[in-house]
């Protein structure tokens, strides 16, 4: 089922990964909450045993549900790679979009997973999934530690393409945009340069983004 048919309010939204049925998801009143921010709700959650994480698009904010489907395009884009978020499917249930995802318990965000973890390993992951996705043609926008989930065995997911592009089909206005989180705004889309893989790689080595 393409993307056009979930703009359509489908119940089930399908990935090339699987069908996806939400009935063999837990219900939901036993998901557990993981972050809150605002575009989307997190939770943990079981796909028949095997924890997941459910990411559900807020009312808050009137471009939540685009942002959604914007990422659900650009994972199916450029997936499935090693470092790059695993989607199993996508749901509507009501009038709300919901993204089921591959679960990471650690997030580089937090000093504790920084000092645990292996920098060299990790940060080569994250390279790799953008040397990945520039070959695409897909810009990410959004880097920082944040945006980087680690596995157990230090396998770096990136995470939350809501903000992505694709340069060789977006339109001027939204590959010239400015996005993201602004401490982390290279300097080109502070000047309102069209969207470039350099802006992934300047976040990528300053040393400040993987490390708040």
């Amino acid at each position: 089922m393409s993307i056009s048919a979930a703009e359509s309010r489908a119940e089930t939204v399908r990935l090339p990964t699987c069908t996806f049925n939400p009935s063999a998801l837990s219900p939901s009143a036993d998901w557990r909450e993981l972050s809150d921010g605002g575009y989307s709700e997190v939770y943990r959650a079981k796909l028949l045993g095997t924890t997941v994480a459910v990411k559900a698009a807020t009312s808050r904010k009137k471009t939540s549900c685009e942002s959604m489907l914007r990422e659900i395009r650009y994972l199916r884009q450029a997936g499935p790679h090693p470092n790059i978020v695993q989607p199993y499917g996508a749901f509507y249930e009501g009038h709300t979009l919901h993204l089921v995802l591959e679960y990471a318990r650690h997030c580089l965000r937090s000093d504790r997973v920084i000092r645990q973890c292996d920098p060299i390993i990790v940060l080569s992951g994250v390279a790799r999934a953008l040397v990945h996705i520039h070959g695409l043609g897909i810009i990410h926008r959004d880097l920082k530690s944040r945006n980087v989930l680690v596995s157990h065995e230090n396998r770096a997911l990136l995470i939350d393409f809501g903000l992505a592009c694709d340069i060789e089909n977006d339109s001027e206005e939204w590959l010239s945009r400015t996005v993201g989180t602004k401490k982390y705004r290279p300097p080109e889309m502070r000047d309102g340069c069209s969207a470039h893989p350099s802006m992934d790689v300047y976040v990528l080595r300053a040393p400040r983004t993987m490390s708040q």
